[in-house]
């Protein structure tokens, strides 16, 4: 994962709830990796989660963790209005994306990063984490034993502890 004898040096651009509580908690304990810069629209935020996680950089503009020529990759944790915008920015710049989950709102959005992933030849990836959920690869591997028949619908329930009365649009 490293990049020959130094970590990836990554930057995040959105500091909410999830890059504070989940992201950045498990990438400080990867050593191969170093979060050099934060980014968020709201410059207290970036700076306090700066300051918590030990990390160098904050700022409240992307175009500023876009001209760091010291990055190997960007992570866009965004509202996912903004993921196209920013990880096809980042693209042009030639580093990684990963972009946090959904992709985009619209399958338009999300060809159109593939697009641009592809025409620059950067790694472009979203982070569906369940995927490797020990019950979810229990489940695929029923599936491609036939041991349900063929599947015709599939239904899913994940239960958050979080309550749903300040859900944002898109997740309604």
């Amino acid at each position: 994962m490293a990049l020959g004898d130094r970590p990836i040096r990554l930057a995040l651009i959105g500091c909410g709830e999830v890059t504070r509580a989940k992201h950045l908690p498990a990438l400080s304990q990867v050593p191969e990796i170093r979060v050099l810069a934060v980014c968020d629209r709201d410059p207290t935020r970036s700076r306090d989660v700066a300051r918590q996680f030990r990390i160098p950089r904050h700022c409240d503009n992307a175009g500023e963790i876009l001209g760091m020529p010291d990055l190997d990759a960007v992570g866009v944790c965004t509202d996912p209005g903004s993921h196209a915008a920013l990880a096809i920015a980042v693209i042009r710049t030639g580093r990684p994306v990963w972009v946090d989950k959904p992709l985009a709102l619209c399958p338009e959005d999300c060809l159109r990063m593939l697009d641009e992933a592809a025409r620059a030849r950067v790694t472009a990836m979203t982070g569906f984490h369940m995927r490797f959920h020990r019950l979810v690869r229990q489940a695929r591997e029923l599936i491609r034993r036939g041991e349900l028949g063929p599947v015709q619908c599939l239904r899913a329930v994940w239960h958050s502890p979080r309550g749903d009365d300040n859900l944002p649009i898109w997740r309604k």
